[in-house]
């Protein structure tokens, strides 16, 4: 299976990402959301295992966690819900699969889908 990790450029940030499988498959992609905000993707890696039905499965680590840039200082102003969701939208668009996708989301990854219906809808 392949597994591809990198990083994607967000504004003066980097989110890092891991896809396991082949985003050209011609399945829709799975992205995975972790909880937190402060934790990490490793407690959903497992579901990584999805990507031997033939789609990727896309984990990341939002923006101040694990390997994507950490904001050391910034102020509650920054951590807003729109950050994540500008950051959930720029990685979608990095990856090339804006248009076709799945999302799972757990703990603080489940309300971000939500939000982001709306987010999209609105921009």
């Amino acid at each position: 299976m392949p597994i591809r990790e990198g990083l994607a450029p967000f504004g003066a940030y980097e989110t890092w990402y891991r896809v396991t499988g082949d985003l050209a498959s011609g399945k829709t992609p799975l992205v995975v959301l972790h909880g937190g905000p402060g934790c990490t993707h490793d407690y959903v890696l497992a579901f990584a295992d999805l990507a031997e039905t033939g789609r990727a499965v896309i984990h990341y680590d939002q923006i101040g966690n694990g390997r994507s840039t950490h904001m050391r200082g910034a102020g509650p102003e920054v951590w807003t819900v729109d950050l994540f969701l500008s950051e959930l939208d720029n990685l979608l668009k990095h990856l090339g699969i804006q248009d076709r996708y799945a999302v799972l989301g757990q703990s603080w990854g489940w309300p971000a889908p939500i939000g982001w219906s709306g987010f999209r809808l609105s921009a």
